[in-house]
């Protein structure tokens, strides 16, 4: 588990009211409160988040809470939006099974309701999928909602494994976006169209783009094709054959994009290696403005193929920079992985590392060598004062087999709660006052919140 620290620029009296509080806490153990990360009142931009990045097993055939350690609330975020408003839920996650026969399922709910659900067969003990889904939906403002991500295993002989798993819900402002939960079926042999989100001419500026679908395979012989278009233009194209047909997984890809006043056209689109079906469902396209999502945002591509038998991590895309103070980090890493060997033990990796201190990884052992299956992975972090570096990087699990790696991407954007910004510039706040009189203290997929008017103390007898 990732434990994060806030440095307060307060006064002292302030400081001392949070210390003797904690210690009080430390005395009388209670179960933390458990309301979402949010911004301090006055902020325009509302921003919920929940994480766990440990590996979390259970051999459960029914749905249960991601909860790793008694005593922790598991992967789930209750919160008030204070306005009424349009958020856009992004969610990330890592899942395998213990048992190549059987399937892990994970799913994500909102006040009961399952928005989305994955489903995933190792070929290997050592193959991690991942994926992650997206969606812009207004909620309302004085109205209570609950955000969860639950997992299960189809059967009592296998174990579900989930690790780097999220959940934010952001209050976006400046996007646009298209959605379509029908069921639809791909036979032919080259490209058709399914989603489309059309740009218009009045956007201008960077947009973050994510595209999502759930996608089943009818055979586990022959390749199924997923790509996101921009015009005519690919920006990733998927090609995946299953250990197992039927089952749904999803995929997501990512990619900056700059619109400068000419209409455009962002479109999913499929095709099969023939006679197969391709079944299609749950699909998103959402374009956010990247000032509605934080400021200082920096990114890193590299489109073109590269591939390495090395077993040591080879970087593909790297970004880095010099921060003043410290911050949370929104990062988001995108790549299409491919690997030569069907062999165990030869499996094609990939990760998300962070200053060589935090890393999300994927290992990859393809049904067949033409596969290109995406690594995308979502996180936040705390960022201490100075020099970092983020990348994208690629290796081979043994020197006989190669590691293919193409349209890699990074990006990183600060959402610190105690950096705030407005619609029209940014504007810096390091220390709180009396207009803006809570301060949030973050642990897991909780918060601790201390106020100004703080509840009377328990006597100690």
């Amino acid at each position: 588990m990732i434990r994060e620290r806030l440095k307060l620029s307060s006064a002292a009296g302030y400081l001392i009211r949070i210390l003797a509080t904690v210690s009080l806490l430390a005395l009388f153990p209670v179960a933390p409160l458990h309301v979402a990360k949010a911004e301090p009142a006055g902020v325009t931009v509302e921003r919920y988040y929940a994480t766990w990045t440990d590996e979390w097993r259970t051999s459960s055939t029914t749905y249960v809470d991601i909860q790793p350690t008694a005593g922790y609330y598991p992967l789930k975020m209750t919160f008030t939006p204070a306005v009424t408003g349009n958020y856009m839920l992004i969610t990330s996650f890592t899942i395998s099974n213990v048992a190549t026969n059987r399937q892990t399922h994970v799913r994500v709910l909102r006040n009961g309701t399952q928005l989305f659900n994955q489903e995933f067969t190792p070929s290997y003990g050592a193959d991690f999928f991942t994926s992650g889904y997206t969606q812009v939906s207004q909620l309302q403002g004085q109205t209570t909602y609950t955000y969860q991500m639950q997992v299960m295993t189809n059967h009592v002989t296998g174990t579900a494994r989930i690790r780097d798993a999220t959940i934010s819900v952001i209050k976006v402002e400046n996007y646009y976006c298209a959605s379509d939960d029908a069921t639809y079926n791909y036979t032919a042999g080259t490209y058709q169209d399914g989603l489309s989100l059309d740009i218009p001419a009045v956007a201008s500026g960077e947009y973050l783009v994510l595209a999502a679908s759930s996608v089943a395979n009818d055979s586990t012989s022959k390749e199924i094709y997923c790509s996101l278009f921009r015009g005519i233009i690919s920006q990733a194209e998927i090609v995946s054959t299953y250990s197992r047909s039927g089952e749904y997984h999803g995929w997501m890809a990512m990619r900056i994009m700059a619109f400068s006043g000419t209409p455009e056209t962002i479109k999913l689109r499929y095709k099969v290696l023939m006679p197969n079906t391709c079944t299609v469902n749950n699909q998103k396209i959402v374009a956010v403005k990247l000032s509605d999502l934080g400021c200082d945002a920096g990114f890193a591509e590299s489109e073109l193929l590269s591939v390495t038998n090395s077993t040591a991590y080879q970087v593909k895309a790297s970004e880095s920079f010099t921060l003043a103070q410290p911050g949370d980090y929104m990062m988001i890493s995108f790549a299409m992985v491919n690997g030569s060997s069907t062999k165990a033990g030869r499996e094609a990796y990939a990760r998300l590392n962070v200053d060589n201190a935090f890393y999300v990884e994927k290992s990859f052992k393809p049904e067949a060598i033409t596969d290109y299956v995406p690594l995308y992975t979502f996180q936040k972090y705390r960022m201490t004062a100075g020099s970092h570096t983020i990348s994208l990087e690629y290796r081979s699990g043994n020197t006989i087999a190669i590691t293919s790696v193409k349209n890699a991407r990074v990006l990183y954007i600060k959402v610190n709660t105690l950096q705030s910004y407005q619609d029209n510039g940014i504007n810096i706040r390091t220390s709180f006052d009396a207009g803006y009189p809570t301060i949030h203290l973050y642990g897991y997929a909780y918060q601790y919140q201390w106020s100004a008017t703080p509840a009377a103390l328990p006597t100690m007898g």
